[in-house]
């Protein structure tokens, strides 16, 4: 027995890959939100529901309406934007501890 794992892009899979071969495999689709934490996720909805204001009706697709951005580049700005929160918390912490 062996496992082979395919990691590839939605697009890449429906467009490139031949039907024969995928219905040999399990398909998992893994997307960033899903791995990320309940406060990551919080600031995505948020950054999403702010995207849609902008969004063109018939553009469904991010990247149509804001080219190179994505649900994973969102989210990968979601997880920045925590981390820099949590460095400025931890730091005005520091500063306040220092000044005791």
């Amino acid at each position: 027995h062996f496992r082979l794992i395919v990691i590839a892009s939605a697009d890449d899979v429906y467009n490139n890959f031949p039907v024969p071969l995928l219905n040999r495999f399990e398909k998992h689709v893994v997307n960033f939100s899903s791995c990320v934490d309940k406060g990551v996720k919080d600031v995505l909805k948020k950054l999403n529901s702010f995207i849609n204001i902008f969004k063109v009706p018939q553009k469904t697709v991010l990247g149509h309406n804001f080219p190179g951005i994505d649900n994973d580049s969102l989210g990968s700005l979601s997880l920045l934007a925590e981390q820099k929160l949590k460095s400025l918390h931890y730091s005005r912490l520091s500063q306040q501890q220092q000044q005791q």
